[in-house]
């Protein structure tokens, strides 16, 4: 019991430092905003039409995007003074995440790009660009 209270302690005044705090509030928030993912794939069938096997593709895709989002982070940000990096990430992916608007409201046909391929471009910046926000903090 004395073990633990004292361990309890420890934790409890690293918790308190603002080093801790700060970049833990800020992946609370960043995870509990709400985003499109669990809303896509019902508007891609309902509304797209798209089969089980065009959602098979984006995941396909989303996956290479991830995968992207890796190497650039590790090849072009590891060294970037985490403030800066993540200010101009979210901005980045705020701008980006709006490409879905394209699709929903049919932009992507007035010029020419049907809706599968312009989802799978959709999915692998958007996937990209969520783990160049969610990848440095895997890495603390």
């Amino acid at each position: 019991s004395g073990g633990s209270s004292g361990a309890l302690r420890k934790i409890w005044s690293a918790i308190k430092m603002r080093g801790i705090w700060q970049p833990g509030l800020f992946v609370f928030m960043f995870g509990v905003f709400p985003n499109t993912s669990s809303v896509l794939p019902s508007f891609y069938v309902e509304k797209l039409n798209f089969t089980a096997a065009d959602l098979s593709y984006l995941e396909v895709v989303g996956g290479l995007g991830g995968a992207l989002g890796m190497w650039i982070y590790n090849r072009f940000c590891k060294g970037l003074d985490w403030r800066s990096y993540f200010s101009a990430v979210i901005v980045l992916a705020g701008v980006l995440n709006l490409s879905v608007l394209i699709l929903v409201f049919s932009i992507n046909k007035s010029w020419g790009v049907p809706d599968l391929p312009f989802a799978m471009g959709d999915t692998v910046v958007v996937d990209m660009s969520q783990t160049l926000l969610g990848f440095p903090l895997l890495m603390l």
